[in-house]
C-alpha cells in the first residue's frame, strides 16, 4: 500500500483535510489506484445537484451543478480544472474535483465524474472494381455503437451498411447513430491487376526540425509503375515531408490503380 501522504499500510490516518491517492500493487506486480478525499468536521457540504455526461465519445459538453451549504460562508471555490464558480461547463470526460474553503478556513472536497460512451468503431470492408470499370463495393461493420444507423456513402444515405457502384479512389464513410453521434472513416477502392502496395516504414518528423518520411514496396501489378502522391510527388518513396497525412496513387502499365 502506497499513500500520496508518505503511509504504507491498509489505514491513512493523522491526515488533514486534503486529496489522496492510494496504490495498492500484488504480488504479481500488479497496481490499482483509488482517489478519497477527507474534509473538515466543521467544513461545508457539498451536494451534487446534476452532472451531465456525454452522450457522444470525445465531446466536451458536460456539465457540473453543485450547492454549498454549512460552514461560514463566504465560500473560496477552485475547481481541479481551475474554474472559480459552483457550477462548471464545457467539459470533457474525467474526474474533477471541488475544493470549498469558508470563512474559517475550513475546507470540503469531493471528486465528481464525467463520463462519456465506449468509442465506436466503424470498420469498412472493401471489394476492388474491375480494372476500368466502376463496380468496387464496401460494406461498413461498427462496434459499440448505438443503432439504428444512418449511412452516408459517396453514392447513397440510408439505412443500409454496404454500397456498390464505386470507381476506384479514396472515399469516405460518414455514419450517424441513434444519439446522433457523427462517425467517419475513410476507406479506397483499388482495381483488380493493380499493384498491392506494402508501407515498408514511417519516419516521424521531430520538434527539432527533422522531416517525415514515408517509404513503400510493391507486390504484383504490371510494371513499370508510375506514383502519384497527395503532395504532387511522383516518386516511389515520400521523403522529407512535414507530419501530415498523405495518399498515393500507384498506376501499373496497364492502367490499373491501387491506393494507400
Amino acid at each position: 500500500y502506497e499513500w500520496s501522504n508518505g503511509d504504507n499500510s491498509v489505514i491513512a490516518d493523522s491526515l488533514y483535510a486534503g486529496l489522496y491517492i492510494i496504490t495498492v500493487t500484488d504480488n504479481n506486480d500488479c497496481s490499482s489506484e483509488g482517489m478519497v478525499t477527507v474534509s473538515d468536521i466543521q467544513g461545508p457540504t457539498i451536494l451534487v445537484d446534476n452532472v451531465t455526461n456525454m452522450t457522444c465519445y470525445g465531446q466536451s459538453n458536460g456539465t457540473i451543478s453543485v450547492t454549498i451549504l454549512g460552514g461560514a460562508p463566504p465560500y473560496d471555490i477552485i475547481w481541479s480544472n481551475g474554474d472559480q464558480t459552483e457550477d462548471i461547463y464545457n467539459l470533457i470526460a474525467g474526474p474533477y474535483e471541488i475544493f470549498v474553503i469558508d470563512a474559517n478556513g475550513c475546507m470540503a472536497m469531493k471528486s465528481i465524474t464525467v463520463t462519456q460512451p465506449t468509442e465506436s468503431v466503424v470498420s469498412v470492408i472493401t471489394q476492388p472494381a474491375i480494372c476500368g470499370g466502376s463496380n468496387g463495393s464496401a460494406s461498413a461493420v461498427i462496434s459499440n455503437g448505438n443503432a439504428p444507423y444512418n449511412y452516408i456513402w459517396p453514392n447513397q444515405t440510408g439505412p443500409q451498411n454496404q454500397t456498390g457502384g464505386l470507381a476506384p479512389g479514396i472515399y469516405d464513410l460518414l455514419v450517424i447513430d441513434a444519439n446522433t453521434c457523427l462517425l467517419q472513416e475513410e476507406f479506397i477502392i483499388s482495381e483488380t491487376l493493380a499493384p498491392i502496395i506494402i508501407l515498408d516504414s514511417v519516419i516521424t518528423g521531430t520538434c527539432s526540425g527533422n522531416l517525415s518520411s514515408i517509404y513503400i514496396n510493391t507486390l504484383g501489378g504490371v510494371g513499370p509503375f508510375t506514383y502519384s502522391w497527395s503532395d504532387g510527388s511522383t516518386n516511389e518513396d515520400l521523403t522529407n515531408v512535414l507530419p501530415g497525412a498523405y495518399n498515393v496513387m500507384i498506376t501499373g502499365q496497364n492502367g490499373c490503380s491501387s491506393y494507400l
